[in-house]
C-alpha cells in the first residue's frame, strides 16, 4: 500500500497523538478568534487613517502609513479590507497637460520683477489657482493682490477657467477700490488674462 495515498481523519490523528478533541477544537476557536481581534484592530486603523486624510488617500498610501504605525500587510490585504470596509479613494482628474499656444498679444514687461510699490493701487498682480475639492472636482480660482501690503482686491471661482473668471474678478476689484489712472496690473500673459495699464 502506497502511504502517500493513505488519508487519515482528524479524529483518528488526535487519538494518535493522545489529544482530546475537546481541546484541539478549542485552541482552533481561540486561534480564530485571535485572528478576527487583531483584523479588527487592523481595519479600525485603517478606518481612522483614510478618515482622516478625508478619503484622499488609496491602498497603496495607506499601506505605508500603516508601515510607519509598525503594522506591514501586503498591498492585497488592505485593498482587501478596504472593500470590506467599502473605502474607496477619491480620484482626483489630472491636470491637463500644458500646451503653449500663439499670443494674441504680448505686452511689455513693465513689473520686471519688481514685485514692491510705496502705496497702495499702483501695482496689481494677478493669477489663477488649480483648487482640488473634495468631492473630486478641480475648481479654478482667480485672485488680485496688490503688492504694497499683499492684500487681496478681489477672488473668484468657478468650475472653468476662462477669460469671463478674469473679467469678472478684475472687474470686482476696480469697483470695490476705485483706483486712478497709473494703475499696473500684472499676470503671466496667459490665455485668461494679460499685462495692461490702466
Amino acid at each position: 500500500m502506497d502511504l502517500k495515498q493513505v488519508e487519515f481523519d482528524v479524529r483518528w490523528l488526535l487519538r494518535r497523538f493522545e489529544i482530546f478533541p475537546n481541546a484541539y477544537y478549542n485552541y482552533l476557536k481561540c486561534r480564530k478568534s485571535d485572528y478576527n481581534e487583531k483584523k479588527q484592530w487592523v481595519q479600525n486603523q485603517i478606518k481612522e487613517i483614510f478618515h482622516s486624510e478625508n478619503g484622499k488617500m488609496g491602498y497603496r498610501m495607506i499601506k505605508l502609513s500603516l508601515k510607519k504605525q509598525g503594522t506591514n500587510l501586503s498591498l492585497l490585504t488592505v485593498h482587501k479590507y478596504m472593500k470590506a470596509l467599502n473605502l474607496k479613494s477619491i480620484s482626483f482628474r489630472k491636470r491637463p497637460n500644458y500646451v503653449k499656444g500663439t499670443s494674441y498679444k504680448v505686452f511689455k514687461n513693465l513689473l520686471n520683477r519688481d514685485f514692491t510699490a510705496p502705496k497702495k493701487n499702483l501695482k496689481w498682480c494677478t493669477d489663477f489657482t488649480y483648487i482640488h475639492s473634495s468631492n473630486g472636482k478641480m475648481m479654478y480660482n482667480c485672485c488680485i493682490l496688490d503688492l504694497h501690503d499683499r492684500s487681496v482686491m478681489a477672488s473668484k471661482s468657478s468650475t472653468n477657467i476662462t477669460a469671463d473668471l478674469a473679467i469678472e474678478t478684475l472687474t470686482e476689484a476696480i469697483q470695490t477700490h476705485k483706483p486712478t489712472a497709473g494703475l499696473m496690473l500684472h499676470s503671466d500673459q496667459g490665455s485668461q488674462v494679460r499685462q495692461e495699464v490702466a
